[in-house]
């Protein structure tokens, strides 16, 4: 967070493969930030 309010895109985010009969999907989850980060932030600005 501290990296990101000084306008550094810093994010983490988990690629997971996944087989589903002859296909390959992929679930992508964004980790770092938290989304409960987000709205610490918006509080901390008001």
């Amino acid at each position: 967070m501290w990296l990101n309010e000084r306008d550094l895109d810093i994010r983490c985010v988990r690629l997971q493969p996944y087989k589903l009969g002859d296909e390959l999907l992929l679930d992508i989850e964004q980790i770092i930030p938290l989304p409960e980060a987000e709205e610490y932030q918006v509080r901390i600005r008001e």
